[in-house]
């Protein structure tokens, strides 16, 4: 296929992932008349932020702003509280850049391919301005047993609170039943009408409200294949996946009482869109709660199995696609297992040899010590021998000179007494 081809094919996609018939936009019941956006939100936001993301259309980075310090902040500040006061948001702030990530290495169909969307680091944090403001009204709302997107909670404590029921329920002997459903794109399936209407029941501020509302409206967007761009037709009518706050507002969705799972609605004449649920049975007296999701999720996934005959031959070439892949995918892991063992047995081998050469110098280092003793040990003999013949010399010398000394001094007496002799003769 050309380059050309590629675009267009990830274009329509695209668009048709996003397509919805959506009505006009909901309006505010609320006064706009929130306070304004301070220095310290704005400086605080960007503080948050991490740092080396792909940028958006615009090309500038977060890290930018943060070498400009507080002129930088400052007229953040100003461009912001301009778009708060009027609620228009500037195109280039509204556009957003897809780009498609490979599920699985060598994919070549685009529904194995997880797309995401790069938009303006200004909007960014924007939003997490909005995020902070919006937290303390939806955290309430949000149900205690959510562990997901929540702060200070995540899987271990789901895993710890299943592990715990079902221990409990084998003593007790009860049946547990726990129903696990797995939405495909469930972020794209979010519908903003319904979202708003829940919004505007919260102790929400206008502005922030209609500052979302008119970025999800007014928001454009692009396809970036090998470099180049081409633009999507219409705009977008359901889920952003990658604004900062739509972790919190989707959880807080999926996590609201009122209409737990109907905001996530199944498209009907799309594959994409149907929700694969895998039910495992065990026990419990507390599953009330978990079996009226487990309906819940079964009506939703009934109104997405009365599709069309084309959606079945979708859903065929789906699952062959899925068994090529987890074909593959078993390849990969025998042949990393392959390869694992075959490190270890290269590890134990290299470790082999580092023993054997550490026993060797081990030997070697011994041998010259005890090399070394034995030199030590004869210099020490020979020097106490060398000392020992000297002092020999030495008294040998003496002796000498001794009997010397005696023999002139007996020479002596003798010449004296002869000459005395003489003398009386």
């Amino acid at each position: 296929m050309d380059k050309e081809d590629v675009l267009n094919r990830w274009s329509e996609y695209i668009g048709e992932l996003f397509k919805d018939n959506r009505g006009e936009r909901p309006a505010i019941k609320k006064n706009t008349d929130g306070p304004p956006i301070l220095k310290a939100e704005v400086e605080a936001a960007i503080r948050k932020m991490k740092r080396g993301k792909a940028t958006g259309p615009d090309g500038i980075p977060i890290e930018i702003i943060l070498a400009l310090e507080e002129m930088g902040i400052g007229m953040t500040t100003k461009l912001l509280n301009a778009i708060y006061d009027n609620g228009a948001i500037p195109e280039d702030l509204a556009k957003s850049v897809f780009i498609a990530l490979p599920k699985i290495p060598g994919a070549t169909e685009c529904e194995l391919h997880r797309t995401v969307s790069l938009m303006s680091h200004i909007t960014k944090v924007l939003l997490r301005v909005l995020m902070l403001r919006m937290r303390k009204s939806l955290r309430p709302e949000i149900a205690k047993t959510q562990f997901g997107f929540v702060p200070d909670k995540g899987t271990r404590n789901a895993i710890f609170t299943l592990s715990m029921l079902m221990e409990r329920c084998i003593e007790v002997q009860k049946d547990l039943y726990i129903c696990f459903i797995d939405y495909s794109k469930a972020f794209d399936k979010v519908k903003h009408e319904k979202l708003f209407e829940m919004l505007n029941q919260l102790d929400i501020d206008g502005k922030d409200l209609r500052v979302l509302r008119n970025l999800y409206w007014d928001q454009t967007a692009a396809v970036r294949v090998g470099g180049e761009l081409s633009k999507i037709e219409g705009t977008r009518s359901r889920g952003r996946q990658r604004i900062t706050f739509l972790d919190s507002l989707s959880s807080f969705v999926t996590g609201n009482n009122k209409d737990n799972i109907a905001l996530l609605r199944m498209t009907e004449d799309r594959d994409r869109s149907s929700s694969s649920s895998s039910s495992s049975s065990s026990s419990s007296s507390s599953s009330s709660s978990s079996s009226s999701s487990s309906s819940s999720s079964s009506s939703s996934s009934s109104s997405s199995s009365s599709s069309s005959d084309n959606s079945k031959h979708n859903n065929n070439n789906n699952t062959k696609s899925n068994k090529d892949s987890n074909n593959k995918k078993k390849k990969k892991k025998k042949k990393k297992k392959k390869k694992k063992k075959k490190k270890k047995k290269k590890k134990k081998k290299k470790k082999k040899k580092k023993k054997k050469k550490k026993k060797k110098k081990k030997k070697k280092k011994k041998k010259k010590k005890k090399n070394k003793n034995k030199n030590k040990n004869k210099n020490k003999k020979n020097k106490k021998n060398k000392k020992n013949k000297n002092k020999k010399d030495k008294n040998k010398n003496k002796n000498k000179k001794r009997n010397k000394n005696k023999n002139k001094k007996n020479k002596k007496n003798k010449n004296k007494k002869k000459s005395k002799n003489n003398t009386k003769k």
